[in-house]
């Protein structure tokens, strides 16, 4: 059954997550699109010229520079906060456009740096300017990458080439993605629905590669939040609320791979047997729920969830024998 259900979620998966990405942060385009009514969002504005920013050459002190002293811990500094980072801050349509490649640009720096020194002070800047853009009156797209930002930082970075190693996450992000999640608001801005989701592919990443033992509790119980809220946010819609839950499921299933408590269990059956959620995001559920070792769990009974899988198999053959009739009524 498991399989079955499988194929369709796999089907779907890939488009569906490009389509919600793009719901959740469609208000913050509107509001562009609509001059007239657009909030004015903060931003840095940038000190420095591309000319001058070059001058610096830092991609050679991140990766060729003998010592990191004072004078290239300064010229790091400046190239940063005065030219780099305030390019993430502002939200024309161009500048939108090329903020994922800004971010997997600084991502690239940060692990292909050869001199530890510098690398360990560019992740430290990095996650306290992301931090404040992340809880700030900053455009929901420009804080939504702050938080993917904050998920990607490494107090040991991957290593490629003959001997590979994995990266060990950094504690601090972990925290820092924990606190976008549980929180609300940060000194009366609200925390966007943008953030959140940002937060949890951040946690993803954590979860899988490891996290400190003192933020399992919390990862937890975060996670099990969303999975449990309601479609209150005017800003957000149904669809993109239950993709958030199914996010937030994926944090649960990394973390419980070895096998699930009861209360992570019937979380998850329940989303199953949600028939308000849409067939693809459940059979993401159960694509999700194959993953566990059930052997390992800790007195979790996978009998209630036998229900739910054969009504939701049911529900998928009657879909395709439903759209096989239309194709054949064609």
């Amino acid at each position: 059954m498991f399989t079955v259900i499988r194929r369709t979620a796999s089907t779907h998966l890939f488009v569906r997550r490009a389509l919600a990405a793009t719901v959740v942060l469609s208000t913050a385009f509107v509001a562009i699109a609509t001059s007239a009514s657009a909030q004015q969002y903060k931003t840095i504005p940038p000190s420095m010229q591309s000319r001058e920013a070059k001058q610096l050459r830092v991609s050679n002190i991140l990766r060729n520079a003998t010592s990191f002293e004072a004078s290239e811990q300064k010229k790091l500094d400046r190239y940063f906060t005065k030219y780099y980072f305030p390019r993430m801050t502002q939200y024309t349509p161009e500048a939108l456009s090329v903020l994922g490649k800004v971010r997997e640009g600084l991502v690239k720096q940060l692990r292909g740096s050869n001199v530890p020194a510098a690398q360990a002070h560019l992740t430290q800047l990095t996650m306290s300017v992301m931090h404040a853009i992340s809880r700030d009156n900053y455009h929901p797209a420009v804080r939504y990458n702050a938080a993917l930002l904050l998920g990607m930082l490494d107090q040991k970075y991957p290593m490629g080439g003959a001997n590979p190693e994995p990266p060990m996450v950094l504690p601090a992000g972990t925290n820092e993605l924990l606190e976008l999640l549980e929180q609300k608001e940060f000194d009366g801005v609200k925390v966007h629905p943008s953030v959140q989701v940002g937060a949890l592919e951040g946690l993803e990443r954590h979860v899988r590669f490891g996290i400190d033992a003192q933020y399992a509790d919390r990862v937890t119980k975060a996670a099990m939040v969303v999975i449990a809220q309601k479609q209150t946010d005017q800003e957000v819609d149904d669809d993109v609320n239950n993709w958030m839950k199914c996010q937030a499921a994926r944090v649960l299933v990394r973390q419980f791979k070895a096998g699930p408590s009861q209360e992570v269990q019937s979380a998850l059956t329940k989303m199953v047997a949600n028939d308000k959620m849409s067939l693809e995001d459940r059979c993401c559920i159960v694509g999700l729920l194959s993953k566990m070792e059930y052997a390992g769990a800790a007195g979790a009974d996978a009998a209630d969830a036998v229900v739910p899988l054969g009504n939701l198999t049911k529900a998928v053959v009657d879909e395709g024998a439903e759209q096989a009739k239309e194709f054949e009524d064609l």
